[in-house]
């Protein structure tokens, strides 16, 4: 696992649900929502890439969604979000969710050497799903100024 700094604008147009982050931990507070977001989806018979995007703004706010492939999205239930990250720090993290304070330290440690600074905007996509068996892969990006 490697950090790297990217100076390229990171930019998705994703539908999901807002929520607030509570004190029992993003999961906690975040799978929920990411569960009523794929309900809608399934409802609604709408085709996404399957990646799931968790996306950290402001104090204790959260936005999960997916992006949408379908043509025809303005009967979309779920909120809409153009997130836009202009710099930030990326690592892809490949290992047991219980490993992921890992990354975050190690991406926070790039921003210090490199005298930047955090914007609160990050970001994790979850989905690289390789079977049952499989390694979870998530993709961490933390937005600096």
């Amino acid at each position: 696992m490697k950090a790297v700094l990217i100076e390229k604008p990171y930019v998705k147009k994703l539908y999901g649900i807002s929520g607030k982050l509570t004190d029992q931990g993003a999961w906690a507070s975040a799978k929920p929502l990411m569960d009523r977001v794929w309900e809608d989806i399934r409802a609604d018979q709408h085709k996404t890439t399957g990646i799931n995007y968790w996306y950290y703004h402001g104090a204790r706010s959260i936005f999960v969604g997916v992006e949408l492939l379908n043509a025809d999205i303005k009967n979309a239930k779920l909120e809409f979000l153009d997130i836009q990250i202009p710099h930030y720090a990326y690592l892809k993290f490949i290992g047991p969710y219980s490993g992921m304070n890992r990354a975050y330290s190690e991406l926070s440690k790039l921003i210090r050497d490199h005298t930047r600074t955090e914007t609160g905007n990050n970001l994790e996509v979850y989905g690289h799903d390789n079977g049952p068996t499989s390694i979870p892969e998530v993709e961490v990006l933390l937005g600096v100024e």
